[in-house]
């Protein structure tokens, strides 16, 4: 018997808050690189407290965007293994791929065929074997201070992102008919080993930040969620938080966030991920169980509808910021807080249009087509 049987049959969700919450990590992701990617052409922010407090704060949006998918991916395993048909490894995996590595691919084959002939182009110094066999992150660790591109960077968490694929691919394929218990035991197995590692490497910058042992955890809290709202265990509890409480525990995760330096000193820096995970799956949580009371990620048109092209923003955002700024070199463009605030304001217009076509006239037409073929992403 399916251990997830007992449970009530139920349609295909749609959590429609998390895709404005996907744009929104995002954006902080993009503000976070405008401000300190190529910062030697534009202005160096790097000791001030704007940086510290507020615009170092957007590389958690890759947090963010871990427990998103963990979040998600696990909740789709579960649903879609309570189906008739069996949700088996290969039909997650071929679901997965087919959704995120054309575009993956795309970019990465432009960025190292097309883009070195342009007049301020260069080959990327990364052995490309490393994209295609989803290690970029551990590349990224060995070679990414010799890099000044840095426009394939962002690439390391579509690499982590693929790991945790085949790790679900082959929790369906061993525990199909136990697939929450087996869930059950992964995911606080992961934070576990995410903690040990992070313990050990606490004063390895690069490693901590890019190895997929040290970001594991983000994707057990995610998982582990996506177990407990499947089968009610946690809606109850939130639904019965009133607005002054849920407004006194976003008020201590914001502070939280803005004094993370000062709380997380390098002696606690092996715990920070786990606890601002935590922040961030209270936040998911609170966002699909109170929709209609929480602020207005659901029902702004706009949000949504970035939410549903932020993987091409966020794939293409770095190779706009390093275009642009190779454009303004090429014209001997002087410095300027004018030229600064173009400077980020058309990227994000390039980024974000980028982005729209990109999914409209590529990425969409392939699900279409995997529709009619009925391979439903």
């Amino acid at each position: 018997m399916n251990d997830i049987s007992d449970y009530k049959k139920k349609k295909k969700t749609y959590f429609l808050n998390l895709y404005g919450l996907r744009f929104v990590a995002a954006l902080f992701i993009f503000v976070f690189h405008a401000f300190t990617l190529f910062r030697e052409n534009w202005i160096d922010i790097h000791e001030s407290r704007l940086y510290s407090y507020f615009i170092s704060k957007g590389q958690l949006g890759v947090n963010l965007f871990f427990i998103l998918s963990g979040f998600l991916i696990s909740y789709l395993a579960l649903e879609k293994n309570s189906d008739a048909q069996p949700y088996t490894g290969w039909r997650f995996l071929k679901q997965r791929s087919l959704r995120i590595l054309p575009l993956y691919f795309l970019f990465v084959g432009f960025c190292y065929l097309l883009f070195p002939l342009a007049p301020w182009g260069e080959t990327p110094i990364y052995d490309i074997s490393s994209f295609y066999s989803f290690t970029f992150n551990f590349e990224e660790i060995e070679t990414g201070a010799l890099d000044h591109l840095n426009y394939l960077t962002p690439l390391w968490t579509i690499a982590v992102e693929c790991q945790y694929y085949f790790l679900v691919a082959l929790i369906l394929f061993l525990f199909r008919k136990k697939t929450a218990i087996a869930f059950y035991l992964l995911y606080p197995l992961l934070i576990v080993v995410s903690l040990i590692f992070r313990f050990l490497h606490g004063e390895e910058t690069d490693i901590i930040y890019y190895h997929s042992f040290s970001v594991m955890s983000d994707f057990g809290i995610g998982g582990l969620l996506a177990v407990s709202y499947y089968q009610n265990k946690i809606q109850r509890y939130f639904k019965s938080l009133n607005l002054p409480i849920r407004l006194g525990v976003y008020l201590v995760i914001l502070s939280m966030l803005l004094f993370q330096y000062q709380i997380f000193t390098p002696a606690l820096r092996w715990g920070e991920r786990f606890v601002i995970g935590l922040a961030f799956g209270f936040i998911l949580i609170d966002l699909i169980t109170n929709s209609k009371k929480t602020f207005f990620l659901e029902h702004n048109n706009f949000i949504r509808k970035m939410g549903i092209s932020s993987y091409g923003f966020y794939v293409y955002h770095v190779f706009v910021l390093y275009t642009l700024t190779s454009l303004t070199l090429y014209f001997d463009l002087s410095y300027s807080p004018l030229l600064l605030f173009l400077y980020i304001s058309l990227s994000l217009f390039i980024s974000l249009g980028w982005a729209k076509i990109s999914y409209r006239y590529f990425e969409l037409p392939i699900q279409n087509y995997l529709r009619k073929k009925d391979i439903k992403l």
